[in-house]
């Protein structure tokens, strides 16, 4: 899949006003979470989309067998389509 057919996926995704993160991005288009993030970086630098100042920082457990459960801290960003002005 090329760039703008990512870009035109996370475009349309966005227009709905909320502010999404890249793990709800790559989930809900079921594509690599390098390749949400790398489109998305490059529309944030273009000025196609807007990216909030400080990540929302959440914690993770994840369940590793015989080891038990383990709790990382992820850092995300949340993005939006910019407003039109009228």
């Amino acid at each position: 899949m090329g760039v703008a057919a990512t870009q035109a996926k996370i475009t349309n995704l966005l227009k709905d006003g909320r502010p999404w993160t890249t793990k709800n991005i790559a989930q809900t288009l079921k594509l690599n979470r390098s390749t949400i993030e790398s489109c998305l970086g490059r529309m944030w630098r273009s000025n196609k989309i807007l990216r909030s100042t400080k990540p929302v920082i959440c914690s993770e457990k994840t369940f590793r067998g015989r080891l038990g459960t383990i709790t990382n801290q992820r850092q995300y960003y949340t993005y939006l389509l910019p407003q039109k002005t009228t």
